[in-house]
């Protein structure tokens, strides 16, 4: 059971990333679905049976559908997209390396757990 959760987690990591890196959006929308029902699975080996149902008929039954259908009904080319996409190269590193040094400084912070304190006294 420890090896299907490790194989489902880096599918469904590799198939998140490649939602952000793929170039034609029908694929992207594609491994929307396939990073969904990765989490589903997980969500099954820990033995959740409602959650990974209602996360497979809402995101990949709804959501997924209605973009791979606008999509698809937008017709986008492909050439369009190639050229405006240089402009936003810094920005997307600007916010990479405030996301990088946010979560480094949240890991090397001490952790605290939420202790619940029982005070039945008045």
């Amino acid at each position: 059971m420890l090896v299907l959760s490790y194989v489902f987690s880096c599918f469904a990591i590799v198939s998140s990333g490649c939602v952000v890196l793929s170039k034609n959006p029908v694929y992207s929308v594609l491994f929307l679905i396939l990073a969904s029902l990765n989490i589903s699975a997980l969500l099954f080996l820990l033995q959740l049976e409602f959650l990974p149902v209602v996360f497979l008929m809402v995101y990949v039954g709804a959501v997924a559908v209605l973009l791979l259908f606008v999509i698809m009904m937008l017709n986008i080319k492909l050439a369009e997209l190639k050229m405006r996409d240089v402009h936003y190269v810094p920005v997307a590193v600007l916010f990479f390396t405030l996301f990088t040094i946010e979560l480094t400084l949240l890991l090397r912070s001490e952790f605290t757990p939420f202790v619940f304190t029982n005070s039945n006294h008045l």
